[in-house]
This record gives C-alpha cells, sequence and structure tokens, in this order.
C-alpha cells in the first residue's frame, strides 16, 4: 500500500502505476474529481472528490429556491515550488 499524496501531479502517477502491480493508494487531501473507481481503481481517499459534493449544493439551491448562483474560486497550484 502507497499512502499519499496530497497533489495531483503526484497522485495520478502513482495512481495509475499501481493498478499495474496491483497495489492499494490511499491519499488523504486529494478531491481531483476526475479520479473515480473505473479509471484509478486501485486510489482510495479518505476525503471525498470535489464532485461528491455537488448533490449537497444542488440540494441548497433547491432548498431556497435560488436561480442565480455565483462561484468564486482559485484556479492555481495547491502548493509552491521547491526553492533551493
Amino acid at each position: 500500500m502507497f499512502f499519499g499524496d496530497a497533489c495531483n501531479q503526484v497522485t495520478e502517477p502513482i495512481a495509475k502505476a499501481a493498478k499495474f502491480f496491483q497495489v492499494i493508494q490511499l491519499s488523504y487531501a486529494d478531491t481531483d474529481p476526475r479520479y473515480n473507481a473505473e479509471k484509478l481503481p486501485n486510489l482510495f481517499r479518505v476525503v471525498p472528490s470535489e464532485s461528491a459534493s455537488n448533490p449537497a449544493r444542488v440540494a441548497l439551491l433547491k432548498k431556497f429556491n435560488w436561480a442565480r448562483v455565483g462561484t468564486i474560486y482559485q484556479n492555481s497550484q495547491r502548493y509552491g515550488p521547491i526553492v533551493e
């Protein structure tokens, strides 16, 4: 079993290789919604993916009958580069 990683630049290549070696990978922080059981069957997360929160978001919008919604997001690396 591999334990980690938090960023998808590391999680994805390890998870792809783990499938061929029949090794389990456990990620403690990667929430990328592109990863699913069909694509990466040996990857398990202890946090839900971003897309797993969508049903709750939709239910909240319906509950309050909101028709217009705005989203604020950050599209950048989670961790900065290593500086020597």
